[in-house]
């Protein structure tokens, strides 16, 4: 969105508990704004190296529409770290590799994105923590929203499993997969 100066910002609702319905029937939706420079904006053409070196750097990451082939693993490291897709952005593994981890750290929100398996098999196309992760914070979550999963359909694909959630306090909000085989 722009603000009153004109200038682009991304808007991260907070956590909500013990709650039903709207956020906003009783007045504006409770978050932070993040400013638009805070982020790089990724598009296909990219690498993963590129992407990942601006992880590295500390920027949250937009992903615009179009289909990404992902030759190795996108890794979201860092507490916090905002990845949101736009267009619904395609993430498609080539020789196998797992597309995204996250680890096993807090408040990564992860949303609007599609993971499509490729046509060697992958382990698993998203996976959030490591194994016996326990360094989660029940106050501050990560986040899942609208992350969709397919192995197989319009094209030939193969994925052992879809998404692997390891860490603990991970909210999922309007997951899908689906696996045609």
């Amino acid at each position: 969105y722009m603000d009153s100066r004109g200038s682009y910002n991304v808007f991260v609702p907070s956590v909500r508990t013990n709650s039903s319905g709207t956020s906003w029937s009783g007045g504006p939706t409770a978050g932070s704004s993040i400013p638009i420079n805070q982020f790089f904006i990724a598009r296909p053409t990219d690498s993963v190296q590129t992407i990942n070196n601006a992880l590295a750097r500390g920027l949250n990451l937009i992903l615009t529409p179009g289909i990404y082939q992902v030759d190795s693993t996108i890794k979201v490291k860092r507490p916090d770290t905002v990845v949101l897709g736009l267009g619904f952005p395609t993430l498609v593994p080539s020789a196998g590799v797992i597309p995204m981890t996250v680890a096993d750290v807090t408040g990564v929100k992860l949303a609007g994105l599609l993971f499509d398996a490729g046509a060697v098999n992958s382990p698993v196309l998203l996976q959030v923590g490591t194994p016996h992760a326990h360094k989660s914070d029940p106050a501050n979550p990560t986040t899942l929203s609208d992350v969709f999963f397919r192995i197989g359909g319009a094209t030939l694909g193969k994925a052992t499993t879809s998404l692997v959630i390891n860490s603990d306090n991970v909210i999922l909000d309007d997951i899908w997969a689906w696996r045609a085989d």
